[in-house]
């Protein structure tokens, strides 16, 4: 059994990264690259790490298999296709969205009605669209943001829930 590295968050997530922004490369070399590999064939680790290579990003086995330990692969021996990894390396990075995945009944049950409503709007129509209500929340106000941040502050902390009202 090999050691596996103790890595800090940081260093999983610029790993995960990394990994995310050249997925179009490693799905490059896993369906032209490899011979007669397709994205659910199981991988292990060595293999995993020849394909990021082929795609140009040079990792560290040690690294690679403490990611896989974090995303709950099998580190040894058949770890995961390249399909469940890239897909959980996406969760991984979208740090939002895998948290939402993951969250139990209970803590979603715990959200406000504009929570949810916010939630469901980021979800059907993009963070683009939080934005909008955001901008349109402060354009009909008529303040400049100054105006509005100087009402909603207690000393020198903003308290969201005036700010939010006041808006």
């Amino acid at each position: 059994m090999s050691r596996v590295p103790d890595l800090a968050p940081f260093q999983l997530m610029n790993l995960a990264n990394d990994i995310h922004r050249e997925r179009a490369a490693i799905l490059d070399v896993v369906l032209n690259g490899m011979g007669s590999m397709t994205m659910r064939d199981q991988l292990s680790s060595s293999q995993i790490q020849k394909v990021l290579n082929l795609a140009g990003y040079r990792v560290q086995i040690g690294y690679l298999k403490a990611l896989l330990k974090e995303l709950g692969f099998p580190f040894n021996g058949s770890s995961c296709s390249a399909q469940q990894l890239l897909m959980k390396v996406k969760g991984y990075v979208n740090v939002q969205n895998y948290r939402q995945d993951t969250k139990s009944e209970a803590a979603r049950k715990s959200l406000t009605a504009e929570q949810t409503e916010i939630l469901a709007m980021k979800n059907q129509r993009g963070p683009g669209a939080v934005i909008e209500v955001v901008r349109d929340m402060f354009y009909r106000s008529g303040q400049t943001m100054h105006q509005l941040f100087k009402q909603a502050t207690t000393k020198s902390v903003l308290d969201f829930k005036s700010f939010y009202q006041l808006i």
